[in-house]
């Protein structure tokens, strides 16, 4: 019998680092266009002020839309439930800093009453969202 040799086949290999950078990139991309248009979505026309400040605080956000619904970091909480959720919250991050989101034509009543929620449930310090005039 005649051997026959033959020649080594190679397999295919993919390499696995050029797809985790990708992926990477892409989940870095996805995360920091997510917190931009995060703001963004409600709608919201904020108050202009000549002392508008940048903040990089972490803050709990406290959202207040022109459809009377209330988001605390994004998550929807009924008028109700909005002292309880934010002791919860000021217990569980030791962080009772809140930044109050409203567009610039909510009542003062409904920005009293707010404050105050925020007040009775613990808030150390609050913050109103405001557009610098200097862009207008």
């Amino acid at each position: 019998m005649i051997e026959v040799k033959r020649k080594k086949r190679y397999k295919a290999k993919i390499s696995m680092a050029p797809l985790i950078d990708c992926i990477f990139l892409l989940l870095i991309f996805f995360l920091l266009t997510s917190t931009f248009v995060q703001r963004e979505m409600f709608g919201l026309e904020l108050a202009a002020a000549q002392t508008a400040e940048v903040s990089f605080d972490e803050m709990v956000e406290l959202v207040y839309t022109k459809t009377n619904d209330i988001f605390v970091n994004s998550r929807p909480v009924k008028k109700e439930e909005l002292i309880a959720y934010l002791r919860a919250l000021f217990v569980e991050s030791e962080n009772n800093d809140v930044m109050l989101i409203v567009d610039r034509r909510t009542k003062l009543e409904v920005l009293t009453a707010l404050i105050d929620k925020v007040k009775q449930a613990g808030g150390s310090s609050l913050s109103i969202a405001t557009r610098s005039e200097k862009n207008e």
